[in-house]
């Protein structure tokens, strides 16, 4: 075996695991994500108590559908990202208040946004 296919067999590649702590809000504006982690909503704890979610002025070019699973969440912010649609499960978040979506190129929202009696700003 050749001194480079022993090395590249040995190699260990590290992965960027994140872990999220409970928190009223999630913070992430400006930190150029292109995509919503997915860690996020695997934890019970963190997806309970957040109340705000934030990330203006990243990336990301869609909302994943975990998000209908953050029933408390009271304000999104989303503004000024790449996103051109909304999930139909933003219809669960029925606590939401206030969701920022400008900067966005939105080709449509969901009809879904008019079941949201809580919703005053959007």
């Amino acid at each position: 075996m050749s001194s480079k296919s022993s090395r590249a067999s040995s190699e260990v590649v590290e992965m960027e695991v994140l872990i999220f702590e409970p928190a009223e809000v999630q913070n992430f504006n400006q930190e150029n994500f292109t995509r919503v982690p997915p860690e996020l909503f695997t934890n019970g704890a963190v997806v309970n108590e957040m109340i705000e979610l934030r990330f203006s002025q990243n990336k990301l070019t869609f909302v994943p559908d975990d998000i209908g699973l953050c029933s408390n969440l009271n304000v999104i912010d989303f503004s000024y990202n790449h996103i051109l649609e909304l999930p139909h499960a933003i219809s669960n978040l029925h606590n939401l208040k206030k969701l920022n979506l400008g900067g966005n190129p939105f080709i449509s929202l969901p009809l879904e946004l008019s079941r949201l009696a809580k919703l005053r700003t959007l």
